[in-house]
């Protein structure tokens, strides 16, 4: 009997948290914590705004370091020269990560090489809440991760127009709803 109710409550408590975590809006895509110092700064691969934005926080001296866990060679090429200019810096790269899954998983393992406690994490407006999600998992529970989200004036992504279907901002983020849910099922097995 012990058996069957476990088969039964563990998928309802699952549920019931995805329920509680699915952003069902457009608004609940967004994810800003309040920006301070950390160990470094961590550019999951994806838009040049997100470098951009990486390097901007690098330069108001809020970490010493950046990593990359994945990106485009452009990006790299970007990151290389820019904090080049920057004395007392350092940067770290993985050439490559198709997933933001990966680019979790990359920075992992540059966190269990270095000494590590808080991150920066820099990312686009609608992709915030399901990278956040994803690298609270995959990261060390002893690292504190800062959601430094590229403001929404500096994006392209306007909020307001993600309620409208036929326009982009409407098309990303429900695409990253559909992701957040795939991403939930493939990879949310802890209940809390």
């Amino acid at each position: 009997m012990k058996f069957l109710l476990i088969i039964f409550i563990v998928p309802v408590l699952w549920l019931a948290n995805l329920a509680i975590q699915f952003p069902y809006a457009p608004e609940q895509l967004l994810r800003y914590d309040v920006i301070e110092k950390a160990d470094v700064i961590v550019i999951p691969s994806g838009e040049f705004i997100r470098v951009k934005y990486g390097v901007e926080l690098l330069q108001k001296g809020y970490a010493k370091k950046i990593f990359s866990p994945g990106d485009a060679p452009y990006n790299i090429k970007y990151l290389q020269r820019e904090i080049s200019k920057i004395r007392n810096t350092s940067f770290s790269y993985v050439s490559f990560s198709d997933s933001t899954y990966q680019d979790a998983t990359n920075t992992r393992e540059f966190i269990l090489k270095n000494p590590i406690h808080t991150l920066l994490l820099v990312t686009s407006p609608y992709h915030s809440k399901r990278t956040y999600w994803i690298f609270r998992r995959v990261l060390p529970r002893s690292v504190k991760i800062i959601s430094a989200t590229v403001p929404q004036l500096e994006s392209d992504f306007d909020i307001k127009l993600a309620h409208t279907p036929g326009t982009w901002e409407y098309g990303i983020s429900r695409l990253e709803q559909k992701k957040f849910l795939g991403y939930y099922f493939k990879y949310g097995w802890r209940i809390f």
